[in-house]
């Protein structure tokens, strides 16, 4: 990691990853995705399919309650046969 100056604020300053710190970002990436493909080797596709629309409606709920003020508009995700 290295200190470069903010472009946009010369009172600041930004860290940039060195080649060797992308490096180690790169190979942890990839044994997080090998992990995964164990963890769901067993899975069937049907299940993975689930899994993935189950991830995306978190995310929206997610978002939708993060970008909403305290008590503002309900999660919008899929309903819980997994449809729109």
């Amino acid at each position: 990691m290295t200190r470069v100056p903010d472009p946009d604020d010369r009172r600041a300053q930004r860290v940039q990853l060195t080649e060797t710190g992308l490096d180690a970002v790169h190979r942890i990436q990839e044994v997080r995705r090998r992990g995964m493909e164990m963890a769901l080797s067993a899975w069937s596709p049907g299940e993975v399919r689930q899994l993935a629309l189950f991830l995306h409606r978190l995310l929206d709920d997610f978002v939708a309650h993060t970008e909403s003020p305290v008590g503002g508009r309900p999660p919008t995700g899929l309903s819980r046969e997994g449809e729109k």
